[in-house]
């Protein structure tokens, strides 16, 4: 584990106690069962950057590409995490005049998936419209496995985030947020007395789950004093 990723950990356990289980999660954290019957707690996701330590006028025209999949193929690789440069299924796209924000799929095998959403910075070079990646939030998930904590919880574990969720947003003067789950709660869901924006249904191993986004969350509160219901 890196510093950061430690550094990420010791601060929301600061913040939010044992939020941590859900944190970087699409939904109710994941809980892998083994043959043993023991229990192994999951959490992936990168580690959310917080900083603007770099300028983006300064990504050389070289970095961009004719497409967001070519350039996503092109981007930084880890070793075993391969795969998850590649857009099997795009579940959402949302585009403004100089950024894309895509979530999507990536099938490593029958067993282990990642979700991905990235955001794209388009730039005009030679009368063409290129792209590069900018950011980047993942998580991978496994078959089989089953969930613990809320869908309460968990959304309000995520809207502490709402800072990092809105700078993925392809706008970054609007409160973009969104998540994912199976939970049928979602249906229901209101913040600030707001529904989503959109909730997109998909399938994974054999489940319907649902992408669900704010395009621009009305509300000057900061996120962990958002009040929402789902009832």
């Amino acid at each position: 584990m890196s510093f950061k990723r430690k550094l990420l950990i010791a601060l929301v356990i600061i913040a939010g106690g044992i939020k941590i289980l859900s944190i970087l999660m699409p939904e109710e954290g994941e809980v892998q069962k083994n043959q043993t019957t023991k229990t192994e707690i999951s959490i992936n996701g990168d580690v959310p950057d917080f900083s603007s330590d770099f300028d983006e006028d300064t990504i050389e025209d070289s970095k961009y590409y004719d497409t967001i999949e070519e350039s996503l193929r092109n981007a930084e690789k880890h070793e075993g995490q391969e795969y998850m440069n590649n857009m099997d299924e795009i579940i959402f796209e949302l585009e403004s005049e100089d950024y894309v924000t895509v979530y999507y799929r990536s099938i490593k095998d029958k067993k282990l998936e990642c979700f991905t959403m990235a955001k794209f910075k388009k730039k005009e070079i030679d009368g063409k419209v290129k792209y590069t990646p900018l950011r980047r939030e993942y998580h991978e998930a496994k078959a089989g496995s089953w969930t613990i904590g809320s869908f309460e919880d968990h959304l309000d574990s995520l809207l502490d985030l709402l800072p990092f969720f809105s700078r993925l947003g392809p706008d970054e003067e609007k409160r973009f947020f969104y998540g994912d789950t199976k939970n049928e709660k979602i249906f229901k869901l209101k913040i600030e007395g707001q529904e989503p924006t959109e909730i997109i249904p998909y399938e994974s191993f054999g489940e319907t789950r649902y992408f669900y986004y704010y395009e621009d969350l009305k509300s000057d509160k900061p996120g962990s004093q958002l009040e929402f219901t789902v009832e």
